[in-house]
């Protein structure tokens, strides 16, 4: 919360709605503290639904705390995410639609929309959940009877259906009425294809459940109808009926509605009144100048104009936010809704597959509620913030269907991998017979295991994200945090080149030495690479020490005395790091060779919450240096935690001096080739931070060591999954199961690459909204948030190119070519360095991030070329490779055409 400034308002808690929830909750629980629970009403006014007398009950028993509402809310998304997954069975039965279905409610869980809900004490997660469950119960039912007989109707399904028609009533009252209408217009629809096909009578069964669910909700509707049903939806968007009379604008005070003679009085009489539902609504957010209303001014005045514009409506309620408007007025929820609506963008085209390859009653049922509830939302309310948190639940039933279309079609492809490996692996296993051991499975072991360590990893790195970015809006981009990158830069470029190619090198040893000698032999291995790495980082900090101010002035050339100072403390006091990196980096291979991926990735999760809880406690006084002491002391307990782990299996991880006798020598020599390839591979990153300190001003030290910690998220989630997890696994593969071993890294490198092209286009169409969200309410200055963003649109097209280059560089050390890995690492150094040296004085800062990604695509070539026959790949793949990384890049340059040609004008 404390990086949303401009959104937070205390107590934990988002503005308008959220807080305006807790204030009157708080008054309530007053009252009835006071006057007793005669007070207590689950509905206080008509305006205000059942959330805020939940949590007026809440506050009056335990106090005004906001978390007290998280159970609920939690209880709220696990039900819509179960009935989202459940409904992916039904519009595809079998493992595709239960696929699909977790791929849809994975979403759900993740996005930011409905991630903000679990803190929040909004009432969208509940009624989400109840028209899921309704719209289930109707889909369920059209599924029983879709191509044979329609069998008992189950009185679960009954419960459910009222269970979510009480959870609409309490937190929407309005809603059963609507879901009502809907339900039984599909329902109509239902019957008249049924009649068409003259098939009333063999389906009356089914037409007869329908009937019966709907009148589960008919006594709950009825309920809700007794208030006024449009004037309650106009309380609950923040304006009374009498309030948005006098609201009215020039664009909306000649509007006067036109009866059509041609319609019964009824009817025409609806459209009217939803017309001045529009009305009211486009002068209210008119008069609180908002600004992401889209037609505001069209008020169709007539019957005919309203059906003629609900083609636009439906267009809207889909796809709206628009691309032309992700990088417009940015801020943080803007961003989040730009964000949430690509992806749904890339899934939509799913469910013209869907409607292809599984045609059904159900599918056709839920298009037509999704595109009629659409269609209201989207007419009455032109407003798109209102209208996302309203239409977010139907949203996600498109996006379901979308993810089901996709499974379906990458089905038959994923299928023929799965049955090519088991083909490889049968034929491995019959060639050595059963004495070896076989790591068969071993792919979706690593494919859960991999997933798990992304996702942790992920939020670890996003917690050291937050650190830079609390410091970078408390302090500005100034010679300072210049200071700050740089001397956190050092240590972490050492670590880098130093430290972790110690996992590598002994990761293959510590695996064939587990399996063929026994868990003691392995652990005198890794008690003597300890002894020895202790050494060594012990005399390199001391010396480190000692040459603080040479190294400092290096990087911070051209900045005052006092800065230059401040930056060697900082840097003096990172210097821990270097010690206790040994024992981490150990350690987590030791973990990682006996299968412990859940406890790698979670250990490490206690540095970036120690840095970021130093900041948000200790004042602003004292600069960065919580953060720094922050870091030391969780890089501490980390190592504490990974011994006292391994104590627990049984393996001593401290250093034993008379282990050296049992330390291979193929370690250390594996270890030189690695070390000396990370380091010329990682040189690029001082280099980088030396030439930005070239850079003319304060700021662009900043501005760089930004921005490419967020390009380098990917490339260091995958270095991350790859050492904790897929090395192992490889390892086992190694010796003997070579064919194996190509087979999954060829999947590797082309699920990499994906993942790698879908970072680069997002990155691409959201840079500068990034820059935005992140640095307007801070003390950075917009020239530094330009620069920012520009470092991130170039730096973004390296990425599927940095995870090839990650994923090979660290096999290379499995499959025994570390010497050519150094070539390619050594030719990407010298191309970065001079390139960078050229182009800054030319271009700036940027020239940098030009410099970098040359050198970064030059060297993944090279190193696919000269590496390809070892790793398992051909030309072929090395070609598909490149074309794909060009396609990327075209179409992140192709929907940043502006920028482009700014850039090179």
């Amino acid at each position: 919360m404390p990086l949303l400034p401009g959104i937070y308002a205390g107590h934990g808690l988002l503005i308008h709605d959220p807080i305006t929830a807790h204030n009157a909750a708080v008054t309530y629980a007053n009252k009835i503290r006071e006057l007793g629970w005669s007070q207590w009403k689950l509905f206080p006014t008509r305006s205000e639904g059942g959330n805020i007398g939940i949590l007026s009950a809440l506050y009056a028993l335990f106090g005004p705390d906001p978390a007290l509402f998280i159970p609920f809310n939690a209880a709220a998304e696990a039900t819509c995410a179960l009935m989202i997954y459940r409904l992916g069975s039904v519009l595809w039965s079998g493992r595709i639609g239960t696929t699909g279905g977790l791929v849809a409610a994975i979403l759900f869980l993740v996005f930011p929309s409905s991630l903000q809900w679990y803190g929040q004490n909004l009432k969208d997660a509940f009624v989400i959940a109840g028209m899921l469950m309704m719209l289930y119960v109707q889909l369920r039912l059209l599924q029983q009877g879709d191509g044979h007989d329609v069998p008992r109707l189950p009185p679960r399904l009954l419960i459910l259906m009222l269970g979510g028609a009480v959870l609409c009533a309490v937190f929407r009252p309005y809603m059963p009425i609507l879901l009502l209408a809907i339900f039984g217009m599909c329902w109509v629809a239902v019957a008249v294809a049924l009649g068409a096909r003259r098939a009333l009578v063999k389906e009356r069964r089914l037409l007869a459940h329908g009937a019966l669910a709907l009148a589960v909700l008919v006594p709950i509707a009825l309920f809700a109808a007794k208030s006024n049903v449009a004037e309650t939806a106009l309380e609950e968007n923040g304006a009374t009926t009498s309030e948005m009379s006098s609201a009215s604008t020039s664009s909306t005070q000649s509007w006067a509605w036109q009866e059509s003679a041609w319609l019964p009085h009824k009817v025409d009489h609806i459209f009217q009144r939803v017309s001045e539902l529009r009305k009211h609504f486009a002068e209210y957010g008119e008069s609180m100048s908002a600004n992401s209303a889209i037609d505001s001014n069209r008020i169709p005045d007539s019957a005919l104009g309203v059906l003629m514009y609900l083609p636009r409506a439906l267009q809207i309620g889909l796809f709206a936010p628009f691309p032309v408007t992700w990088q417009q007025r940015v801020s943080a929820p803007r961003l989040v809704g730009a964000l949430e609506t690509s992806v749904w963008y890339l899934l939509f085209p799913g469910v013209l597959l869907l409607a292809r390859r599984r045609p059904s009653r159900a599918l056709l049922f839920g298009g037509c509620f999704s595109a009629t509830l659409l269609v209201i939302l989207s007419y009455i309310n032109p407003n798109i913030g209102t209208l996302y948190r309203q239409r977010f639940g139907v949203w996600m039933l498109v996006l379901l269907a979308g993810a089901v279309g996709w499974i379906s079609l990458l089905s038959p492809g994923l299928r023929r991998i799965a049955e090519t490996r088991s083909d490889l692996a049968n034929a491995s296993k019959a060639a050595l017979g059963k004495t070896d051991e076989y790591p068969g499975g071993g792919i979706e072991s690593m494919v859960a295991a991999g997933s798990l360590v992304l996702i942790i990893t992920l939020v670890c790195f996003l917690g050291f994200t937050a650190r830079d970015l609390l410091l970078t809006r408390e302090f500005g981009a100034t010679s300072m945090m210049d200071g700050y990158f740089f001397a956190a830069m050092l240590p972490t470029f050492l670590i880098a080149c130093v430290s972790m190619p110690m996992a590598d090198a002994l990761m293959r040893t510590f695996v064939e030495s587990k399996i063929g000698q026994g868990l003691k032999q392995a652990e005198d291995i890794v008690r003597a690479v300890l002894w020895y790495g202790c050494l060594g980082m012990l005399g390199l900090s001391l010396l480190l020490y000692v040459c603080a101010e040479p190294l400092v002035r290096m990087g911070m050339s051209g900045r005052s005395a006092d800065a230059v100072h401040s930056a060697v403390t900082m840097f003096r006091c990172f210097l821990p790091l270097l010690f206790l990196s040994i024992w981490t980096v150990v350690g987590n291979a030791v973990l990682s060779g006996l299968q412990r991926f859940r406890t790698v990735a979670l250990t490490q999760l206690v540095v970036p919450v120690l840095a970021v809880g130093a900041i948000v406690i200790w004042p602003s006084t004292y600069g960065p240096y919580p953060a720094i002491f922050g870091m030391v002391a969780g890089a501490l307990l980390h190592s504490l935690l990974i011994v006292w782990r391994l104590s627990r299996l049984g393996f001593v991880l401290w250093p034993r001096p008379s282990a050296f006798r049992q330390l291979p020598a193929s370690v250390m020599r594996s270890y030189r080739r690695l070390a000396l390839a990370a380091l010329v591979g990682s040189a690029a990153i001082p280099i980088g931070y030396v030439i930005a300190g070239l850079v003319p001003g304060d700021g662009g030290v900043s501005a760089w060591a930004l921005a490419s910690k967020l390009i380098t998220l990917f490339s260091s989630l995958a270095s991350a999954a790859v050492a904790f997890v897929v090395l192992p696994h490889f390892s086992r593969l190694v010796r003997h199961h070579v064919e194996l071993l190509r087979n999954d890294m060829r999947l590797l490198l082309v699920v990499g690459n994906a993942a790698g092209g879908v970072g680069t286009v997002m990155l691409g169409l959201f840079a500068v909204p990034i820059a935005s969200a992140l640095f307007s309410h801070g003390n950075t200055d917009e020239r530094h948030i330009l620069m920012f963003a520009d470092i991130l649109r170039i730096g973004a097209l390296q990425l599927p190119v940095a995870i090839t280059y990650t994923v090979m560089i660290k096999i290379a050390g499995v499959v025994g070519t570390s010497l050519r890995a150094l070539a390619g690492s050594a030719i990407a150094l010298v191309t970065n360095a001079v390139l960078a040296f050229v182009l800054v004085h030319h271009i700036g800062i940027l020239g940098v991030a030009v410099a970098s990604l040359v050198a970064m695509v030059s060297a993944t070539l090279l190193l696919s070329t000269i590496t390809r026959k070892a790793c398992g790949l051909h030309m072929r793949d090395v070609a598909v490779l490149c074309i794909s990384w060009i396609a990327w890049a075209g179409i992140t340059l192709a929907s940043n055409a502006d920028w482009v040609h700014s850039v090179v004008s």
